[in-house]
């Protein structure tokens, strides 16, 4: 048995594409954002939004509050899950306007 290039480039190719399936599919994309600010999540720009009560607001969606656990589907293959809300972060340099110094653990997945 003969394995040429073509067929070498095309086993490589499957592996690399599972391998980003599970890793964007199953384990997500993390990401900390300070309560007040924005980011960038899947090509969508949403807002963090910490309350007292311990839920978070993602704004620029359609969902409520958010608490720890809670997931929200925020465009076509996009599901944003709240992994931690810490508020008791440092503040910012200008907490009025940079959240008051809450961090929000996002992660972000296909599905």
């Amino acid at each position: 048995m003969r394995i040429t290039v073509g067929s070498m480039i095309a086993v490589i190719s499957g592996v690399a594409m599972i391998a980003a399936l599970l890793v964007f599919g199953v384990i997500g994309i993390g990401r900390t954002v300070g309560a007040g600010s924005e980011a960038q999540v899947c090509g969508t720009r949403v807002g963090v939004a910490a309350s007292s009560d311990g839920s978070v607001r993602l704004l620029g969606t359609e969902t409520g509050a958010l608490s720890v656990g809670d997931r929200s589907r925020i465009g076509a293959f996009c599901v944003v899950e709240v992994v931690d809300i810490n508020a008791s972060a440092p503040a910012a340099p200008n907490a009025s306007t940079d959240g008051g110094g809450a961090s929000v653990q996002l992660r972000w997945r296909l599905w």
